[in-house]
């Protein structure tokens, strides 16, 4: 019988492993409703750069979650009376919780989402903290795997192309929202003997599992948006206020943080005001 591995046996494994992911993935989309958990703060000011579609920022997530919950039911879990964990347990789909992160612009102002230095990272925009601030890896970059791929493949890895930084436009009053399967990523120490390549062993693996609840979502805004020095391709903002701003390699100024609290919901609203 398949064992359930406990949230508490993942965070000794990430201790355990020491790893580190700064991607994540994620869908932008229009939308002009707002629902469920607010809270917000920051200021955003003036630019006169518009935009279309579609949103990305860069945020480090880093690898550290706090050990303290429950260890000695992880250890347990891991090695003690049920026994060492079976390559299966590494397999497990998590049980995910789909959510619509919705960006609220309350300003006088455009907002601009987006990488503020050019680093040819993928991120969606948001970054996500467990209930005692530890920072979740959202999702993997093309050259990390989960255990479960490794037990199925080696972890050779092709060059990467740079991945084009994004940057968002949203009007005042206007929204944009970004898709999140609800799932994050654990550092995990799965057996050597369950990876295909014994040469993998170790780069180590990440375990894909439902957040916490009461975890809290952050985006930044920038006030303007920056094009290498050359002019920016502005677009005029549609009914749902939001375009991407061709041309533009970040975003500029001094960065305003918004948050929300998640517990589970189907929609998350976070408003600059």
């Amino acid at each position: 019988m398949q064992k359930t591995r406990s949230f508490a046996h993942l965070l000794v494994a990430t201790a355990l492993a020491g790893c580190s992911a700064t991607t994540s993935a994620g869908a932008a989309a229009d939308t002009t409703t707002a629902e469920d958990a607010q809270i917000s703060n920051g200021d955003a000011s003036d630019s006169d750069t518009a935009t279309n579609d579609v949103a990305v920022t860069d945020t480090a997530s880093g690898d550290t979650v706090s050990g303290d919950i429950a260890a000695s039911d992880a250890a347990k879990d891991q090695a003690g009376a049920d026994g060492a964990p079976s390559c299966s347990d590494f397999t497990a789909p998590p049980k995910t919780s789909p959510t619509s992160i919705v960006v609220l612009n309350s300003t006088a102002n455009n907002l601009y989402l987006g990488p503020p230095v050019q680093n040819c990272k993928f991120n969606p925009g948001f970054a996500i903290n467990g209930p005692k601030g530890e920072p979740y890896v959202v999702s993997l970059d093309p050259c990390t795997f989960t255990c479960g791929a490794l037990q199925t493949q080696g972890c050779g890895c092709a060059p990467v192309a740079c991945q084009p930084s994004i940057v968002t436009l949203v009007a005042p009053g206007k929204s944009v929202d970004f898709g999140w399967t609800g799932t994050v990523f654990y550092p995990d120490a799965m057996p050597g003997s369950c990876y295909s390549d014994s040469q993998c062993v170790a780069k180590g693996c990440f375990f894909e599992a439902a957040a916490l609840t009461d975890s809290t979502i952050s985006i930044d805004a920038y006030p303007g948006a920056t094009c290498n020095g050359a002019p920016c391709s502005d677009c005029t903002p549609g009914a749902s206020g939001n375009c991407t701003i061709s041309g533009a390699s970040s975003t500029s100024g001094t960065a305003a943080t918004a948050t929300a609290q998640w517990s589970g919901q189907g929609s998350v609203q976070i408003v600059f005001k």
